[in-house]
C-alpha cells in the first residue's frame, strides 16, 4: 500500500511539473521558470492540506533512499558546468577574482545595511547579506544557450570564482554562528571535494569514452552515483552537491572538444535535472508559510530585500567590470545575465534555516522573494540572449 501511494505522490509531482511548464511554454515564459512555480504551488498546497510530498524526510522512510538521492543528483554537475572550460578560467582569471570580490564586499555591504535598517538581528542580516552574493551557474548557463563561446568565455569565469568564494564565506561563518566548527573547516572541505572530484572525474572521463553513446547517460549517472556514494562516506550528505558540481566541473573544463556522446547525455540529463529541481522546489514549498507573507512589515521588508539584493549585484558587477575595463556593451548584457542566481541562495536559506541560524519568518520571505527575482531573472536574461544573438545573425 505504501509502495503504491508513493508511485501515486511521484506521478502527481510529475504530472503538475510537466503541466507548468507547459503552462510557461505557451505564456513565453522559460519551461525552468514553469517547473519552479509548479514545485512551489505544489509544496504549498502540500504544507496546506497536510500532505506529505516526496521530500527528503519522505525520501529517509525509503529503503536505499540515499543510493535514489545521489542518483538523481549525479548528472547535476554534468550539465552545470559543460561550458567551462579551464582555458577561460586561465585567461580570465585576474579579473573574475576582482569583479567576484568586488561583487561580494557591495553585495553584502548593501543587503547587510537594508536588513539592519529594517530590524532584523545580527546573525540574519549577515546570513542574508552573504546568500545575496551569490551567483547560480545552473540558471544562467539555462538561459546561456546558443550564445557564442565568447560571451561565455567572459560570463561563466566569473560566476565560478564567485560561486566558491561565497561557498567559503557562507561555510565559515554558518560554522561560527552555529558553533559547529573552525574557520579552517570550510577550507578543508572544499579542498577534500575538490580533489576526490578531481580522481572521480578523471575515472568517469576515462570510462564513460569507451562507452557506446546510447548507453552513455546511463552508465555515466550509474558510476557517479557509486563513486559519490564512496564520497559521501568521507564528507556530510549536504556536501554532495560540493562533490558533485566541483568535481565534475575540473572534469568538463579539461574537456577540449565536446564528443558526440556528451551530447547526447546533455539531452538526457536535461530531463532528468528537471525532476531534480522539481523535487527540491516541493520541498521548499513545503517550509514556505505564505500566512506569514500577509504581514505588512515582512512584506516591506521582502521589498526592500529583493530590490537591495538586484541593484547591489547590478552595481558590484559594473562596478568590477569597469575596473578591469570590460567593454561597455558586454557589461551591461552580462549584468542583465547575473540575475537568474536564486538557486544558490535557496540552497544557503534552507541550510540556515535546518541549522537554526534564521527564522521562519525569514525563510518564507526569502523563498518566496527568490522565487519571484529567480522568474523575473529568467526572462530578462532570456530576452537579452535572444536579442544579442539576432544581432550577432544580422
Amino acid at each position: 500500500m505504501e509502495l503504491v501511494l508513493l508511485l501515486l505522490v511521484i506521478g502527481v509531482m510529475v504530472l503538475v511539473g510537466g503541466v507548468f511548464a507547459k503552462l510557461g511554454d505557451a505564456i513565453k515564459l522559460p519551461t525552468i521558470a514553469g517547473i519552479l512555480i509548479g514545485g512551489i504551488v505544489l509544496g504549498t498546497i502540500g504544507r496546506q492540506l497536510n500532505i506529505e510530498w516526496l521530500t527528503p524526510d519522505k525520501l529517509m522512510s525509503i529503503p536505499l533512499y540515499k543510493i535514489i538521492y545521489v542518483l538523481v543528483l549525479s548528472p547535476i554537475g554534468f550539465l552545470l558546468t559543460k561550458d567551462v572550460r579551464l582555458s577561460a578560467m586561465k585567461s580570465n582569471f585576474k579579473s573574475s577574482i576582482l569583479i567576484a570580490l568586488i561583487e561580494i564586499v557591495i553585495t553584502f555591504s548593501i543587503v547587510f545595511s537594508v536588513m539592519r535598517v529594517f530590524g532584523m538581528s545580527m546573525s540574519e542580516a549577515i546570513i542574508l547579506g552573504i546568500i545575496g552574493c551569490g551567483t547560480s551557474v545552473a540558471t544562467i548557463i539555462m538561459v546561456m544557450q546558443d550564445l557564442e563561446e565568447k560571451i561565455k568565455a567572459r560570463l561563466l569565469p566569473t560566476m565560478f570564482m564567485n560561486l566558491v568564494l561565497v561557498l567559503l564565506i557562507f561555510g565559515i561563518v554558518k560554522n561560527l554562528l552555529a558553533g559547529s566548527g573552525g574557520i579552517a573547516t570550510p577550507f578543508i572541505i572544499m579542498t577534500t571535494s575538490l580533489i576526490y572530484g578531481i580522481v572521480s572525474g578523471f575515472i568517469l572521463l576515462l570510462l564513460v569514452r569507451k562507452i557506446r553513446g546510447e548507453v552513455a547517460p546511463l552508465i555515466y549517472t550509474l558510476i557517479c552515483t557509486i563513486l559519490l556514494l564512496v564520497g559521501s562516506k568521507l564528507l556530510t550528505i549536504d556536501l554532495l552537491v560540493t562533490l558533485t558540481v566541483g568535481g565534475i566541473t575540473f572534469v568538463n573544463m579539461m574537456i577540449k572538444k565536446m564528443p558526440q556522446k556528451f551530447v547526447v547525455m546533455e539531452q538526457e540529463f536535461k530531463k532528468i535535472i528537471n525532476v531534480c529541481i522539481l523535487c527540491f522546489m516541493v520541498d521548499l514549498g513545503m517550509k514556505l508559510n505564505v500566512m506569514l507573507l500577509t504581514n505588512f512589515s515582512i512584506l516591506v521588508i521582502s521589498i526592500a530585500y529583493t530590490a537591495s539584493r538586484i541593484a547591489s549585484r547590478r552595481i558590484g558587477y559594473k562596478t568590477g567590470s569597469m575596473l578591469v575595463k570590460d567593454n561597455r556593451n558586454d557589461v551591461s548584457m552580462l549584468g542583465k545575465l547575473m540575475l537568474p542566481q536564486a538557486g544558490l541562495a535557496l540552497t544557503f536559506i534552507a541550510f540556515a534555516y535546518k541549522d537554526g541560524l534564521v527564522s521562519e519568518q525569514t525563510l518564507s520571505m526569502v523563498l518566496a522573494t527568490m522565487l519571484i527575482t529567480e522568474i523575473l531573472g529568467l526572462i530578462i536574461a532570456r530576452n537579452t540572449v535572444v536579442k544579442r544573438i539576432n544581432e550577432l545573425a544580422s
